[in-house]
């Protein structure tokens, strides 16, 4: 069976202060649940913390590349079609 989008957004955390001299002040980190597919989550960074996401709210997942290169799992906001 393929996991498919849209997620449910389990829950999620802002992060108020950078990690590093690079780092982003605020981000956001959420996990996503499927509710189709029991017992599976997938965590990612949150494309977009403002205006706040709420539990419950539909992503998608996307792979961006983290400053370092390395692919980094990204929530994004499901736009209904």
């Amino acid at each position: 069976m393929q996991l498919k989008p849209p997620g449910v957004l389990y829950t999620f955390t802002i992060n108020r202060n950078p990690w590093g001299s690079q780092g982003e002040p605020d981000y956001g980190i959420g996990v996503l649940s499927f509710p189709n597919f029991s017992d599976v989550r997938l965590v990612g960074r949150l494309n977009e913390i403002d205006p706040e996401p709420n539990v419950g709210d539909l992503y998608g997942l996307t792979f961006d590349r983290s400053a370092g290169g390395l692919p980094r799992p990204t929530l994004v906001k499901w736009a209904s079609t």
